[in-house]
């Protein structure tokens, strides 16, 4: 079950159990800065965030230029690129749909497939 810290958080960021999100100095800074945290929160799953489906979209474009970015200034170009010919409903959609992704992950106690 995912619990939501309660006002007055004004901002909410997820951590998984890493060691160093529940390491006291981030704990504080993060009470500080009031920034709520989402506990627990799974770690690498991309069923509950959508950065990881853009980074997929992203990723495919790369994969499939010919020729591939041969360095890094090439490589950050063709990011930029690839992120602007995203249509901007397309991110709409996928940030709308985690609402259901997560709630296929919590009912599933786990990885979906959704």
């Amino acid at each position: 079950m995912l619990l939501i810290q309660p006002e007055p958080y004004r901002d909410t960021n997820h951590h998984t159990w890493h060691r160093a999100h529940r390491a006291r100095e981030t704990q504080a800074y993060l009470a500080g800065q009031q920034i709520g945290v989402i506990h627990p929160w799974p770690a690498v799953s991309p069923d509950m965030s959508p950065i990881d489906h853009v980074w997929d979209i992203l990723g495919r474009h790369i994969q499939w230029m010919n020729p591939a970015p041969q360095n890094n200034a090439k490589l950050i170009q063709s990011l930029t690129n690839a992120w602007n010919a995203i249509p901007r409903g397309q991110i709409v959609n996928i940030v709308n749909s985690m609402r259901c992704g997560c709630q296929a992950v919590t009912a599933a106690g786990g990885r979906s497939r959704y």
